[in-house]
């Protein structure tokens, strides 16, 4: 490394520790685990204990398995932290990849400017201070492209083999990263057909490794679900994809602002009719990877399309890399070649209006994801205050039931769930279970609790869970509101009949 590539490397590596303390600083401050975290932490549970990897409250698990294995193997390593070790460990990481993936496949500037608006965007920022698989992702994604597109051209036996394997644990921390191994293939299939026939036993042995890495995850699939796909049916692909019009105008969402949108443009275009063989490359695959987003994802979540930040931004990089490149040599030309002044000081324009969108497009957003964070960071606090209240105030053998995941992970009670909205389904869970507690939140159907609650008196007869209760007080004694009795979202009832 010489003196030059010093300073930006120094300034990637203060990246991704700034990262990591920033992530750290969300997750540590967020006042308790989604549904989706918390059934994270559980599953990760069962595997530490040996009480069954999938089988937890009884019920069959579809979440992919990989981010739990982390989990284990962490906590084994620094006990209950892990829950604020994890996520920063994958964003430092993120954002130290994607510097090292964009020096390495385009210039040091791409992958600087590539991290640091990654690093600066509002949903990265927001999503690394969550236990869920979205930083993970991203990470593992970034180093599937990677070797993807440097064994685009040799289709060398070991790129082939870690982008095997890279793409495998992405898919299984993220199934929703199907769209880019779709993506990928589609890719490969289209501008490099010829070479795939050339070197047909090198792309069959790794399409053999990556579905023999995949036989557990398949066979847990058949016996729990009915067939080999049946997890993913039951999942992911029984509602309808979106469209890519709603893709399109989420984007400026995902990507923050519209400024970083205009740089994303003008990088397809560019990479389309200047740049070099990769960036065209990378280019094209993002236009591919957005088509198959609207066909395979089904469901409206910005998060979901975040597996896409490695190629979006190293492509928005290398754009902004050859502007920044051509505006400093103009600046220098200028000063020797005055002849030349009308193209040079066409292209230093060109450098400010990058330079201008990149800073629009970076400082803005933290205050942005703050907000966000301040607005979302006391979500499920009082169903951890109330589940910590059971598990207080009970003994270790004794049962409780309630309907929220979140209730199940900070209880650390023997937990079974119910569905609050099937009465026949919790007036036979009470019977078998024999519950000693029940938890009841207003989180994921709060309109519906909060009128049952207000109106259990007129439900004759009950028609859920919250009426069933309170219209029977002789069997359930009313221990706790949260927060407050006018407006409770959790409540915790003591079962006594």
């Amino acid at each position: 490394m010489n003196d030059k590539e010093l300073i930006p490397v120094a300034i990637g590596l203060v990246l991704a520790i700034g990262g990591f303390a920033l992530s750290f600083y969300t997750t540590s401050n967020n006042a308790a685990f989604w549904w989706d975290e918390a059934e994270y932490g559980i599953l990760s549970k069962g595997l530490s204990s040996h009480s069954g990897f999938f089988g937890f409250y009884g019920d069959r698990s579809y979440r992919p398995p990989l981010i739990p294995i982390y989990i284990a193997i962490l906590r084994s390593l620094f006990g209950e932290a892990v829950w604020n070790i994890l996520t920063p460990l994958f964003t430092g990481l993120s954002l130290a990849a994607l510097f090292l993936i964009g020096r390495r496949l385009f210039d040091m500037k791409a992958g600087l400017i590539a991290a640091g608006l990654m690093a600066f965007s509002t949903l990265f920022v927001f999503y690394s201070g969550r236990l869920l698989t979205e930083i993970p992702g991203i990470f593992l994604s970034a180093l599937s492209l990677y070797f993807m597109l440097r064994a685009f051209d040799t289709f060398s036996k070991k790129d082939l083999l870690l982008f095997s394997i890279f793409t495998v644990c992405a898919f299984l921390a993220f199934y929703r990263f199907i769209m880019v191994v779709v993506s990928i293939a589609a890719f490969v299939l289209i501008f490099r057909f010829g070479a795939v026939l050339k070197n047909f036993k090198s792309v069959a042995a790794t399409a053999a490794i990556s579905l023999l890495l995949l036989v557990p995850l398949f066979y847990y699939s058949h016996a729990n679900f009915g067939s080999f796909y049946g997890l993913f049916t039951l999942s992911y692909f029984n509602q309808a994809p979106e469209p890519l019009e709603y893709f399109l105008l989420l984007l400026p969402h995902i990507l923050s602002n519209v400024f970083v949108i205009a740089l994303l443009a003008l990088a397809l275009l560019y990479g389309f009719l200047y740049g070099n063989k990769q960036m065209k490359y990378a280019s094209y695959l993002v236009i591919i990877i957005f088509i198959s987003a609207s066909v395979l994802l089904n469901h409206k979540e910005d998060r979901y399309l975040m597996p896409l930040f490695p190629i979006l931004f190293l492509v928005i990089g290398a754009f902004s890399s050859a502007m920044v490149s051509d505006g400093l040599a103009a600046i220098r030309s200028i000063s020797s070649q005055a002849q030349k002044f009308e193209a040079d000081a066409a292209r230093i324009a060109i450098f400010m209006a990058v330079i201008i969108m990149l800073y629009l497009g970076t400082l803005g957003n933290i205050t942005g994801a703050f907000q966000l964070f301040e607005y979302k960071k006391g979500s499920f606090g009082d169903v951890k205050e109330a589940a910590m209240f059971v598990r207080d105030n009970s003994a270790p053998d004794e049962v409780f039931m309630t309907d929220s995941v979140t209730a199940m992970f900070y209880a650390d009670r023997t937990p079974f769930g119910f569905n609050g909205g099937n009465l026949t389904f919790f007036i036979d869970s009470l019977s078998q279970r024999k519950p000693s507690y029940l938890l009841i939140t207003a989180y994921e159907s709060r309109d519906y609790y909060i009128n049952a609650l207000n109106n259990y008196q007129n439900a004759a007869p009950p028609s859920n869970s919250v009426e069933y209760v309170l219209k029977h007080p002789e069997k359930f004694q009313l221990l706790k509101l949260y927060p407050s009795q006018a407006s409770p979202y959790v409540m915790v009832f003591k079962v006594i009949g």
